[in-house]
Formats: C-alpha cells, structure tokens, sequence
C-alpha cells in the first residue's frame, strides 16, 4: 500500500535505545517549563457541531509568542469546513489553567509553522534558540509534547536524515496523534525545530515510518522580528593547546596527558575551562605501548587515531578521559597482537615416570575505561582478548623392566639331559611412561567501560568490541613407556646336552596419559552508561 503523509496531530512514541538515556529532573523541568498543550475548539461551518484538536507548541519569546504547527489550527488546514475557532493553552503541563492564545500575522502556508500569543504579562520562560545549531545525521535530539492529549512526555531520539522533503529533517521517533509543534531539543537544551508530521505505511507490520521535524531556521524566516532567546550554542570546547603529531611508536604519552589518579575532580575537567587546556594529540601510522605501571590515567581535549595507530594497554588498566575523540583508521588493544601473552612451553622433565610440568597462564588484558565528554567521530575498535595458555609440558619416560630370570642349565652326564639347558623367561614389562601436564589457563579478556554524558554525541556505529578469553593450552603428551627387560639367559650347554634358548624380551611400557587443557580465559564485558559530569567526577 502506497506510503501516505499524515498531517492531522501527532505524537512521538517511546521507542528508547538499547543505552537509555535519561534526562535529569532538573533538565526535564526546563525543557517543560516552555512546551505548551494547545486545545482548539472548532465550530462546523453549517452547522452547531464542534469539533476539538489537540497539539503541542513552544514559548520562543519573553512576551509570550508560542511557535506551533500550522496544522494545529484546523482553519488553517481547511478553512471551508471550520470557523468561529477558539483556541487556548496551557504552559508545562495539561492540567494548568487555559489561557486564550490569539492569532498572529506569522504563518506561512509554505511551510508548516504559525505562531500564537499569550496575553502579555505572564512571566513565561521561552526555550533558547542557538546562534548556529550544529546538527548532523546521528545528533541526538529531545522533544517533548502532549501524546494523545496525555500530560507532557519526553523523548529522545536522533536525525536520521537532514534532507526530508522542503528543507526539512527526518528523525527515527515514533510520530502519532497527539504531538504536532512540540518543540525538538539538541543535546544541550537549545531549540532547533518542532514535530511537523510523519510518513504511514498502514499495511506494514510497523506501521510508522519517516517522521518529520520543521527546523527552527525555517520558523525564524516566518517571524525573524520577534525576540528569540540565544542559548549558549553547543557549548563547544576550543582546545588551546597546539597538536602534537606522532608519527613513530613510543612508549608513553606526552607528560602533559598523565594525570594523577584519585585527584580532586570538577566539572571543569570534563567540558570546562580547564579541559581547553589539555593536550590535543595526533597518533597518524604510530603505536604507543603504555607504560606497565598499575594505573594509566590519561586526559585529552582531543585524540586523533589514523592510519592504522594503535594504543597498547598492556595488561594494565586504562583510563582515558577525551573531550573529543577522532577515529580514521586506529584501535586500542589490550595485549600488543605482536606479543599476544601465549604462555611459553615449560621444560619438559627428565625424571624417570614424572608427570609433565603444567602449562604457564596466558596473560590476562587490561580493562579500559573511557568517558567521552562531547563528541567522538568515526569507528573505534578495541580489542581487549586475553592470551593463550601456554602447553602442558611431556611426561618423563617409564622406567626399563626387569630381566627374565634364567634358564636351567644342561647335566654332565652322558645320559642326563631332561632337565636342561632350559629356556630363559621373558623379560619384565616396561613402566608406565609419566602423564603430561595440564595446559595452562588463558588469558582473561578486559573489560570495555564507556562513560558519556547527555550531551555527547556518539554514532550508535562508532564502536566494535573484542573482549574474549584467552583459549586454554593443550595438554603435554604422556611420557613414552619404559623398555621391557631381556629375556633370562638360557641355561648353560654341556659336550652332552643341547637345546634351550635365551627368554624374549619384555613387552615395552605404556606410554603415560596426556594432560588435561587448560580452562578458557574468561570474556570481557562491555558496559556504556550515559552519566552526568559528577558521577564520572565521583568514580575517579
């Protein structure tokens, strides 16, 4: 069934990430404190039957003006059929006391935005526009509206596309009734746009699709003279340090990037002042191993991996604190993949039937904590796979076995033959040979933390995690068995009696019972938890 383009009242639907992320109460009492429920009662032309809509709007300035979608108001829609419209709204929430809101000169049937007026003298708190909104694909976005005429939601979401249809965006939020005009946030509480409306598919399994979002720009033409309220931007930090290049493998960071662990922390490290100061460091084709000290705690205003570049941990931990990461092509890696922590063969023993020495544990990695405080760009990989157990050493040789006794030997007697020369007996079965070692454990694998705050922009693709647990080593071989003794010597010939013959000799041991493998390492755990600039402040 052909796609169709709802443009009635609509709603965003709850549909969160796999990381949910949750705004404060502080934050969400502020985005509230500017969204509006709008209420419009609509006469039928002809007739004495009304009709109400429902919809969502924003205060953008101080003497009350309120930016909403034009299809709110159902005689904008279709003037033909409705008339004698009253409309009010209430601020925050849909239980407050309705004020009228008057129409305005600001619309545009070009575009899908109006704007109404609350009576002067209220004292309202509009939302903040930025200078210059920094959207891109994969930003994240808040909205807040009334869904299905219930009380205030929010949401949050993403822009999918910044290419919908006349100039607008597309958004992966769930668009219904009940939500039209409510206004879009960006990451730092600023305004960039409001719900518009949203494409349906009614036959598919889900049924709502693309959904639409009228940037702020676009309402700014309409009504470019009112006062709106300027935010503080993305509150973007400007490293002031020069770029450090590194171009060869080094074995340590720039001094200036150490930080003394369990120091006292503020926001201002995170995306303050303070963090303008940090190194910005550029790892282009190099590889820094870090130093095997018990903690590596390392800040950055910006870190940029390309062509290939690798930061080694080690078995160490890792806490890196970044403003701004930029990934082109590099990784970070627990064990360095040239010495992977493969636990060497012991020696194997000498001593006669010993068991085999057991293998070394493979060497375990280090975890690596990240908290990411505004934005990371491209795909990070880091692989944190523990070492390989090394083999069980070979169990040591069985012992000879005993000789066959004698046969009996022959009479001087010319007559007196019978009882020998005899035959001598087999030889003794040789030992069991020693049993091999058991392998060697793995290696355990480290464990990935991320830290973000709700500000920061991360591409839900711009991470690959490797976290496995070294294999076990195999188990030494069995020591060989001992030799079987020599058969007995026959008995002793005399000028008269002949015959008998020497014993065979014994059957050679068993060869001794291999090693157990050693266990698995065990796997690493990935943990992305979206925080506030105090909990990663609290935890280091």
């Amino acid at each position: 069934m052909a796609n169709r383009l709802i443009l009635a009242v609509f709603v965003l639907v709850f549909f969160p990430f796999t990381a949910a992320r949750a705004q404060s109460s502080g934050d969400a009492t502020a985005l509230f404190s500017s969204t509006v429920y709008i209420v419009a009662d609509a006469q039928i032309k002809g007739s004495p039957e009304h009709r109400t809509f429902y919809g969502s709007g924003v205060v953008v300035t101080p003497d009350g003006y309120v930016l909403t979608a034009a299809h709110v108001i159902p005689d904008l829609v279709d003037p033909d059929t409705y008339v004698n419209v009253r409309i009010t709204g209430t601020v925050g929430t849909k239980f407050g006391y309705p004020i009228p809101l008057e129409r305005t000169d600001f619309q545009n049937v070009g575009v899908d935005v109006a704007f109404l007026k609350f009576p002067s003298g209220l004292n309202l708190r509009p939302a903040k526009v930025t200078a210059s909104p920094e959207m891109a694909v994969d930003s994240f976005i808040t909205v807040v509206s009334f869904p299905l005429a219930l009380d205030a939601n929010i949401l949050h979401g993403r822009i999918t596309s910044l290419n919908g249809p006349k100039g607008t965006w597309i958004t992966d939020s769930k668009v219904q009734e009940g939500s039209s005009g409510g206004p879009v946030f960006d990451a730092y509480g600023n305004l960039v746009g409001i719900v518009s409306g949203g494409f349906q598919n009614p036959g598919a399994a889900d049924p709502l699709g693309l959904n639409v979002i009228i940037p702020v720009a676009s309402a700014k033409n309409v009504a470019g003279g009112l006062n709106w309220q300027v935010g503080n931007g993305s509150q973007r930090v400007e490293c002031k340090a020069t770029p450090i290049t590194i171009t060869a493998d080094q074995s340590s960071f720039p001094a200036a990037a150490s930080m003394p662990f369990n120091r006292d922390m503020d926001s201002r490290d995170f995306s303050g002042v303070l963090a303008t100061s940090y190194p910005w460091v550029i790892l282009d084709h190099a590889t820094v191993k870090l130093p095997q000290v018990a903690t590596n705690f390392l800040r950055f205003c910006r870190l940029e991996l390309k062509g290939g570049s690798r930061v080694v941990i080690g078995s160490k931990e890792a806490f890196f604190l970044v403003n701004y990461l930029s990934v082109s092509g590099g990784k970070i890696t627990g064990l360095d993949s040239a010495e992977d922590g493969s636990a060497v063969d012991p020696t194997p023993p000498t001593t006669v039937g010993a068991s085999g020495a057991p293998g070394r544990p493979g060497q375990s990695s280090g975890n690596f904590l990240i908290a990411v405080a505004q934005k990371m760009d491209g795909a990070l990989v880091v692989e944190l796979d523990g070492g390989h157990g090394g083999t069980g050493g070979t169990g040591g040789p069985g012992a000879p076995g005993a000789t066959g006794a004698p046969g009996n030997g022959g009479s001087d007697s010319l007559f007196d033959c019978r009882r020998g020369p005899g035959d001598g007996e087999r030889g003794s079965a040789g030992g069991a040979g020693g049993r091999g070692g058991n392998g060697g454990p793995g290696g355990n694998a480290g464990n990935l933390q991320i830290f973000r705050l709700q500000s920061t922009i991360l591409p839900t693709s711009a991470l690959s995690y490797g976290g496995r647990g070294g294999p076990g080593g195999a188990g030494g071989l069995g020591g060989p068995g001992g030799p079987g003794g020599s058969g007995g010597q026959r008995g002793s010939q005399t000028v008269y009696c002949h015959g008998g013959s020497d014993g065979p000799q014994g059957p050679q041991g068993s060869a001794g019972a291999s090693g157990s493998p050693g266990a698995d390492g065990l796997p690493g755990q990935l943990k992305d938890s979206v925080v506030t600039e105090q909990d990663i402040a609290n935890f280091f």
